[in-house]
């Protein structure tokens, strides 16, 4: 079983600390066997300890570069992070981003052996009616 949280942009980076901070004892004191996935936002990315596995809320397919307020592989490397959430639907209803351009960072982290955590979901308006969002999975 994989349990996870994505803050989006909640929790600073010292409430993340405490956060991660729990879960790890929490892990500890119950034998937690099941992988447990926390993706901060960006600001708050940091090295938390090895109970759980923390991840990017997405990343930008380049080492570095002039890719204003995105990630890079430079950045992921410095904590460690080897898993990244790709095509959540805000990413995808909010700031545009095609299906084109998810299937081209899955391809470039997959080639990297990164662990992605792969979003199909829906905006909340489908999820009311009832609806299935299905996204044309080109990966």
């Amino acid at each position: 079983m994989i349990v996870a949280a994505n803050f989006k942009t909640n929790k600073t980076r010292s409430q993340t600390r405490d956060y991660m901070d729990e879960v790890n004892a929490y892990i500890r004191e119950y034998n937690v066997e099941s992988d447990i996935m926390v993706f901060p936002p960006a600001t708050a990315l940091d090295n938390y300890g090895e109970g759980l596995t923390q991840g990017a809320q997405n990343a930008y397919a380049a080492e570095s570069g002039a890719f204003t307020g995105e990630i890079g592989l430079e950045q992921l490397k410095e904590f460690g992070i080897k898993t990244i959430l790709l095509g959540h639907s805000e990413r995808r209803h909010i700031l545009g981003e095609s299906q084109e351009e998810i299937a081209f960072k899955f391809a470039y982290f997959q080639s990297l052996g990164y662990q992605i955590v792969y979003c199909i979901g829906e905006k909340l308006e489908t999820r009311k009616t009832g609806e299935e969002a299905l996204w044309n999975m080109k990966i």
